[in-house]
C-alpha cells in the first residue's frame, strides 16, 4: 500500500508513497459516526469554557501555500508502484464561501504547483517532476463542511477528473484535512482534549484513523491546537486503477504530530505536521512477488496569506 500523490494509503495527510495508478479519481467513502466513531471529548479543560464553532461569512476567500516534503528511508520498490513527484509546493485558493444554515460550501483550487526536487537531481528528473506538478494546476474540488468542521460532501472539478489518480488524490486530501479541525460538541477551555475517530475506504482498502487535539493556548484570541495523528490499515489486497496486479497490503501505519493556529472565521488555518509512514507490501514484478518495507518521513506545512 502506499500513498504519496496517489490513491491508497493513509488518507489523512496524503504524503507517503504511492501506487502508480493512472485512473481517474473517485470520492472517498467515510463511515458514518457510530458509538466508536466520531468526536469524543476527553477533557473539557479549565474554566472559562466556550464553544468552538466555525463562523464564516458569505463570500469569504482564503489563500494559502502548502508545502509537502517526503524522504524515503525503507526498501526500494519497483518504480512503477511509486509516484515520481515526492515533494511539492502548492498555491491554493479556498472560496468564496456559501454558508447555509450550519453548513458551509466552498470551492478549493490549486492555482500554482511547483515540484521540490533534491539538490543533486538531474536536469531530466527535474523536468519530469515539473511536468507532473503542472498537471495539478487548476485541479480542485467543491467541499461542504458543518460548523464543527465535519466533512459533509465533496466533488472534484473537471480538471481534477482528468488528472491521474497518483498525482492528485492525497494532495487534495491533505488540503482538506491538515488545515481543518474536527471540533467537539461541548464548550472547552485551555487544556481541553478531544478525539476524532473515523474510517476511510478507497479501492477496497480500509484505513482507521484517530486524531487527538489539545487546546494548549490562545494567540490573539485564536485557539492553538497540538495534534496527534494515527492511521492504521493492512492485511488487505487492493486493486488500483492503472495497476495490472493487485497489491497485498500486509500492514500500513502512519503516526504524526502537528500544530495549528485555528482561525474560525477563515476557510483554512495555518499549521504544520510531521511524521512517519511505515508500510509492508507485497508487489509483483516480472511475474515474481516481492516483499518490501517502505518507510517515509514527511513534513507538511500550510501557510495562509495575511
Amino acid at each position: 500500500m502506499t500513498k504519496k500523490i496517489a490513491c491508497l494509503g493513509l488518507l489523512l495527510l496524503g504524503v507517503p508513497i504511492a501506487v502508480q495508478g493512472c485512473g481517474t479519481l473517485a470520492s472517498p467513502q467515510v463511515a458514518a459516526p457510530t458509538s466508536r466513531l466520531g468526536v469524543s471529548l476527553l477533557d473539557a479543560g479549565a474554566e472559562p469554557r466556550s464553544l468552538l464553532r466555525y463562523a464564516i461569512e458569505e463570500g469569504t476567500t482564503t489563500k494559502a501555500t502548502m508545502t509537502v516534503r517526503v524522504r524515503s528511508t525503507g526498501d526500494e520498490v519497483p518504480n512503477r508502484y511509486l509516484s515520481g513527484l515526492r515533494s511539492v509546493e502548492l498555491d491554493v485558493v479556498y472560496g468564496p464561501a456559501e454558508p447555509e444554515g450550519n453548513r458551509i460550501k466552498y470551492p478549493l483550487q490549486i492555482g500554482g504547483a511547483k515540484a521540490v526536487s533534491e539538490p543533486n537531481a538531474s536536469r531530466a528528473t527535474k523536468k519530469k517532476l515539473e511536468e507532473q506538478a503542472a498537471l495539478l494546476r487548476g485541479a480542485g474540488a467543491v467541499v461542504e463542511i458543518d460548523d464543527r468542521g465535519h466533512l459533509r460532501g465533496s466533488e472534484m472539478n473537471a480538471v481534477a477528473a482528468q488528472v491521474p489518480v497518483r498525482v492528485l488524490w492525497d494532495l487534495l486530501m491533505t488540503l482538506a484535512s491538515v488545515s481543518e479541525v474536527w471540533l467537539p460538541d461541548e464548550p472547552v477551555g485551555l487544556g481541553a482534549r478531544w478525539e476524532y475517530r473515523g474510517m476511510i475506504a478507497v479501492y477496497g482498502l480500509r484505513i482507521e484513523q484517530a486524531i487527538t487535539y489539545t487546546l494548549s493556548e490562545r494567540v490573539n484570541d485564536k485557539p492553538v491546537l497540538e495534534i496527534e495523528y494515527e492511521q492504521i490499515g493492512g492485511d488487505q489486497v487492493v486493486s488500483v486503477p492503472g495497476s495490472a496486479a493487485p497489491i497485498d497490503v500486509v500492514s500500513a501505519r502512519m503516526t504524526a504530530t502537528g500544530r495549528a493556529v485555528l482561525d474560525l472565521t477563515s476557510l483554512v488555518s495555518s499549521g504544520s505536521v510531521s511524521g512517519l509512514v511505515r508500510d509492508v507490501l507485497v508487489v509483483s514484478e516480472d511475474g515474481k512477488e516481492k516483499s518490501a518495507l517502505v518507510e517515509e518521513v514527511f513534513e507538511v506545512q500550510v501557510r495562509t496569506a495575511p
